[in-house]
């Protein structure tokens, strides 16, 4: 997100989201779903890494991290919090390529 087309607040507007684990997904479509094999059957879409991000240091997201409740291939972008520990903040949708980021509160 740099360039002569892009303005310094730009990533203060790009959309907030809720998240979640692969794990918390699937118990949303099992709720939703008669049954896993029902679910695995009826999923026909393949998720495509159409994208790639712009910029260093984007990483492919792991199965474990929460990554935006909406499908396709998840690539993630961490700062550092005071502690040490990575934050993600950005993320970015190969298949849509489109950016999103996490709440500046630090909860999901």
């Amino acid at each position: 997100l740099v360039g002569e087309d892009v303005e310094e607040s730009a990533e203060r507007r790009l959309p907030e989201f809720t998240v979640a684990t692969q794990a918390e997904k699937f118990k949303e479509q099992e709720k939703s779903v008669a049954s896993l094999r029902e679910w695995i059957y009826s999923k026909t879409e393949e998720e495509k890494d159409t994208f790639q991000p712009s910029g260093p240091n984007w990483a492919l997201a792991g199965q474990a991290m929460p990554v935006p409740r909406l499908s396709g291939v998840w690539y993630v972008h961490q700062r550092q919090q005071e502690g040490g520990r990575p934050l993600p903040w950005l993320f970015f949708n190969a298949s849509t390529g489109k950016y999103y980021r996490a709440h500046d509160t630090g909860s999901w």
